[in-house]
């Protein structure tokens, strides 16, 4: 929360307000399910461009080529 207020210049409680308010809209519920979304919503945005979804896992340290049907 710091960075947010020393960026932003607002209070410690007002950035924490704003996270509250806004984090479920952003939050990412099923990962795969995310990278999938966005690849096609990038290759929308970026027809020539080649977009493979990949998901990246701290937890084993992998770099998961994720399935498309």
């Amino acid at each position: 929360m710091r960075g947010l207020a020393d960026n932003t210049g607002w209070e410690k409680e007002k950035g924490e307000e704003n996270l509250t308010q806004f984090f479920p809209m952003f939050e990412i519920v099923i990962e795969t399910d995310f990278v999938l979304s966005e690849a096609r919503r990038l290759r929308g945005k970026f027809p020539k461009n080649q977009i493979v979804p990949v998901l990246y896992r701290f937890e084993d340290n992998i770099l998961y080529l994720v399935r498309e049907n």
